[in-house]
């Protein structure tokens, strides 16, 4: 047929095709690793500065939550008062101790 290579020269072409082919799926291979091991690094990383911070936090909560229960046993608080204590129980307590 005019117009088409030869038929060795079809050969040699795919060939080349599947070697490139193969490059890109070897090269896109590396890259993939390589972004998914740095994300694992940098999150690494990221979180074991967090960990200090959390268990701090971690803390405070049951403390807080401890001085509520006592203000409103304490100051013998309604329960509205004892609602509205549980954000500002250390101002109830200040005011019940200053008088």
């Amino acid at each position: 047929m005019p117009g088409l290579p030869p038929d060795h020269l079809l050969k040699i072409s795919c060939v080349r095709i599947e070697l490139i082919g193969e490059k890109i799926k070897h090269i896109n291979h590396i890259l993939f690793n390589f972004v998914i091991n740095q994300s694992k690094y940098y999150l690494g990383k990221i979180m074991s500065k967090l960990k200090g911070k959390v268990e701090v936090a971690g803390i405070m909560g049951p403390i807080w939550f401890i001085g509520w229960l006592f203000t409103i046993g304490f100051l013998k608080l309604t329960f509205w008062k004892g609602f509205l204590a549980l954000l500002f129980w250390p101002y109830f307590l200040g005011v019940k101790l200053a008088m």
